[in-house]
Formats: C-alpha cells, structure tokens, sequence
C-alpha cells in the first residue's frame, strides 16, 4: 500500500497546479451582444427577445448589474485573470404579450473565441443548468445584492441544460429550455421572466483540488492500514 501510495503522490505532483484555474462558461462576454431569449408560438410564428439583464452574482451575494454573464469559476492564474472566485449568472426577459402559448424557448448567446475563450476550464466539458428564480425581477433589475439570491439562482426547478466545451468557442450557442420552463414563461405574458444560470463539471476529468483530496484519502488509508 505504501509503495501503491508513494508512485500514485509522485503522479499527481507531476500534474500541473489546479489551484487558481478556471472553470467557466460565458467568460469575456462583456464583449458581445445581449443574449436572447428564442420564442416559438403554437401557430409556428418566432419572437426573438433580448435581455433587460445579462449579468451575474458573486457567491457573496454581490451583483455587477449587467454587462457581463459569466457562471463557473474565474480562476487567478489563468485567461480569466480572476480571483477564484464563483458566480451564477442571471437573465431577466420582458415577456411579449401575444395571445398565443409559447411551446418552444432558447437562450441564445455568442460564446466568445480566440485569446479570449468563452469555456475555459481544465476538464474536458461542463454542463451548464438553468434555473428557476423566485427573487423579483425588480430586485435582480436593481442590482439588489444578497447571499439568497446567488443561491435562488443555482437550486430549484431545473429549466434546462447543456454541455459545453472549448470546441464551442467562437461559436453562437443555444441552451434549449424545458416544459417547466415553458409553463413559467406562458405564466409571465406581459411582464418580466427570469432565469439563472450555473455551471458544473459533465468530464470524468477531476475538479481542482481533486488530486489533493485523492491522495489525501490514500495517505489516511495507508495510515489505518500501519495502525492495524
């Protein structure tokens, strides 16, 4: 077990630090246009509507009020340039009032490319989810802050779901929305919808800190196993 242990901590420290890495989607997406929301009626006819809010929620509770959608982790020592820190985003729509009932709906948005990647992550793919929100579309319109938001945005009834990967960079992309989704844009005609966003990991590539924890977990067994 020792020898087991001591060739498997030698393999993990030859694997690159994954401290301070990314895990995003919709990185840089200050750079593009709002995001939409793609309707479809019941008599075939579209609405393509953009949003009144694309922005996002640090995980202490502090909105940037637009402008910029990223979910996932902007990690410090990567293209992201940021603090490690995590975020959801959030969506906010004006639903058209048309008299018909909607049964189809996307988000849409541009996912940006180059030195500037929209997915950046050291795992192969995540999914991205999209959830229900109970907060007030006048609050998330304010830039109302709170810890209950940015969880309001990430649990609840799932609205729908994709997987990305960097192979998506540069590209414009939809995230296809489900029937809960759609009962609740059918509910809000006339008035504002929104939606949140988080991002998770869909690989079987392990997450930052992983290996830590692996060999963590073997030294304690190999431990054990010497007391016994």
């Amino acid at each position: 077990m020792k020898t087991t242990f001591l060739a498997f901590a030698a393999f993990a420290a030859s694997i690159p630090a994954q401290a301070g890495l990314s895990h995003a989607v919709f990185a840089y997406s200050h750079h593009s246009a709002a995001p939409t929301l793609e309707l479809t009626y019941s008599d075939s006819s579209t609405a393509s509507v953009a949003a009144s809010l694309a922005g996002w929620y640090l995980s202490t509770g502090t909105p940037n009020g637009g402008g910029n959608w990223i979910a996932g982790v902007c990690g410090s020592s990567d293209a992201c340039s940021g603090s490690d820190s995590a975020f959801r985003n959030v969506f906010v729509f004006a639903i058209p009032g048309s008299g018909l009932a909607v049964t189809g709906a996307y988000l849409q948005s541009y996912l940006e490319g180059g030195g500037s990647p929209g997915y950046i992550s050291p795992s192969a793919s995540g999914t991205y989810t999209m959830y229900e929100v109970d907060t007030v579309p006048s609050d998330l319109l304010g830039a109302m802050a709170g810890v209950g938001i940015y969880a309001d945005l990430g649990t609840g009834t799932v609205f729908g779901s994709r997987v990305f990967s960097a192979a998506d960079n540069g590209t414009t992309v939809m995230v296809h929305l489900n029937a809960a989704a759609l009962a609740s844009i059918n509910a809000a005609t006339d008035m504002d919808w929104a939606v949140g966003g988080d991002f998770g990991t869909a690989s079987g590539v392990p997450e930052p800190g992983t290996w830590t924890m692996i060999v963590a977990g073997l030294g304690a067994a190999d431990l054990l196993r010497r007391r016994s």
